[in-house]
């Protein structure tokens, strides 16, 4: 019964198929029946078997990929890193699966402010950032289906503008901040180090017992330990605070060798024999002009400006503020003794000095 049934009821659908014209068909192929019947209007001659294959083809073809599958959002962006420069960031990223349709773009957003890059590769630079600022980024891609969750966040970064010598100021572990001066082709703090910690974070000592000063380890102290000396002159140093491995100078930033103290004194065919005058800071504290007691023969020609912040002996006591100044040489002269610059208020002098590695000297930075 069944194989007499099914050519009847397929007779009314055939004879249709022989009486309907192309013009009469729907204009708009959507449905099962729809597609059907235009495929026995264009071949009356083909077998209802042969039909239903050329019909799932074409619904096939209308998909992505074969079989049809679904598509989606893109993932999300991860391992966001970012450089930094003049106040502009460069983030990278590694790119997330696509959802099954090609990615259109990604987005990098900063927080704050929320300035955008916008890019087709997983590098995008995000420009118009404040400088001295604090910023993360994330980013988010784009496919036909949407926007991606955004990525987690990058680590904070800080643009800056570039480093201009003379210009441009440091900073040392503690936030102190120092000016700067070009003296020929050598760039040089302004101000003297005044910085409590060495540069992995760790404690100088400050010792302020004349009886335990003279110590063969890493010390600190202020000239009469008056605050006021602190922030003019900065701390005295011995010199194995200078020498130790974990530096005190601001990273990029050392103590000067005693040929790089040689290069400054003989800058513009100087020599140490008239280098004093030279360094040192002008006026004195009687005129009020300076804070040399008279008579300051200093011009401070190059603006190095020397100051005159004494010294502390091995044996614990303090000599010669306003009146001259020893800076510290990384250089040692023998198992107790290390280099030093010498300034005097009344000699143009910059000799060479040989003193106690007990000794607590001042501390001026150049860059490397």
């Amino acid at each position: 019964m069944i194989i007499r049934i099914l050519p009847l009821l397929l007779l009314p659908l055939i004879g249709i198929a022989q009486t309907n014209s192309p013009a009469e068909m729907p204009i708009i192929v959507n449905t099962v029946s729809e597609i059907l019947l235009s495929e026995i209007n264009q071949n009356t001659q083909d077998s209802l078997e042969e039909i239903k294959v050329r019909w799932k083809k074409a619904d096939l073809e209308n998909c992505d990929g074969l079989p049809c599958v679904s598509v989606t959002a893109p993932g999300s962006p991860s391992n966001v890193t970012v450089v930094v420069g003049n106040a502009q960031a460069t983030a990278s990223f590694t790119v997330p699966s696509t959802g099954g349709s090609t990615i259109t773009g990604y987005t990098v957003t900063s927080t704050p402010d929320s300035l955008t890059g916008i890019g087709l590769n997983s590098s995008i630079i995000v420009t118009g950032l404040s400088n001295g600022t604090s910023y993360t980024f994330s980013v988010v891609a784009t496919n036909a289906m949407g926007n991606s969750s955004p990525s987690t966040a990058s680590s904070a970064v800080t643009p800056s503008a570039p480093f201009l010598c003379g210009t441009s100021t440091i900073s040392d572990i503690d936030n102190n901040s120092y000016n700067t001066v070009l003296i020929g082709t050598q760039c040089w703090t302004k101000q003297n180090l005044k910085v409590s910690k060495y540069n992995d974070g760790t404690n100088i000592p400050e010792i302020t017992s004349g009886g335990t000063w003279a110590i063969p380890t890493g010390a600190r102290t202020v000239y009469n330990h008056l605050p006021d000396n602190l922030s003019t002159y900065g701390y005295l140093y011995n010199w194995y605070a200078v020498d130790d491995a974990r530096k005190i100078c601001p990273a990029g930033w050392h103590v000067p060798s005693d040929v790089e103290w040689t290069s400054l004194t003989n800058y513009n065919m100087s020599s140490w024999l008239v280098a004093g005058d030279k360094l040192k800071s002008r006026g004195d504290n009687v005129a009020g002009t300076g804070l040399w007691d008279p008579t300051n023969t200093g011009t401070d020609k190059y603006g190095f400006t020397a100051l005159p912040g004494g010294y502390r002996y091995e044996d614990g006591n303090f000599y010669l503020i306003k009146i001259g100044a020893k800076f510290w040489s990384d250089a040692q002269t023998s198992g107790t003794n290390a280099s030093t610059l010498e300034i005097a208020k009344i000699f143009p002098y910059a000799p060479s000095g040989n003193k106690s590695k007990a000794t607590g000297a001042s501390v001026r930075c150049l860059r490397d």
